[in-house]
């Protein structure tokens, strides 16, 4: 018998201004000390947008309506200080039409909302992020 792959499913949102994008280190979390974009898992009966949405909301205080979807990644294999990641479906959208100032909101999972210019982000990145910058650079809706 074949043995399947199972696969958490996570949306990872890019927020930009001025041509920069917020991130925020990780902490307590896997990936500690790496550099994300908001993110979260889809909740049971919950689509990407809703997720999305959701997530925002709860990260930064963030509330947007309508976001473009930008990428997708199957996410297996890799490690970060020693541990191997579950496998993931990534999704990537970007928040459109929103305004306000983001809030770090969960401060004990992230040190601290900040703007960075897509040519010059800071390490390390979070694996999946990388991904997200790299389907922005390639204009590539999937990335295997």
């Amino acid at each position: 018998m074949v043995e399947r792959q199972l696969v958490k499913l996570v949306v990872y949102i890019l927020l930009e201004r001025n041509g920069k994008i917020l991130l925020g280190k990780r902490k307590n979390a896997f990936g500690e000390g790496n550099y994300s974009t908001p993110a979260g898992h889809i909740e049971k009966s919950e689509s990407v947008l809703e997720c999305a949405k959701r997530e925002l909301l709860e990260e930064t205080g963030i509330n947007v309506d309508s976001f473009e979807f930008k990428c997708v990644k199957l996410l297996k294999d890799y490690k970060i200080n020693g541990v191997t990641a579950d496998p993931y479906v990534a999704f990537c959208v970007a928040a459109k039409n929103w305004d306000g100032e983001p809030k770090n909101l969960e401060p004990d999972k992230n040190e601290g909302w900040e703007w960075y210019s897509l040519d010059k982000l800071p390490e390390p990145m979070f694996p999946p992020v990388k991904m997200l910058v790299e389907c922005i650079n390639n204009s590539l809706p999937f990335i295997d």
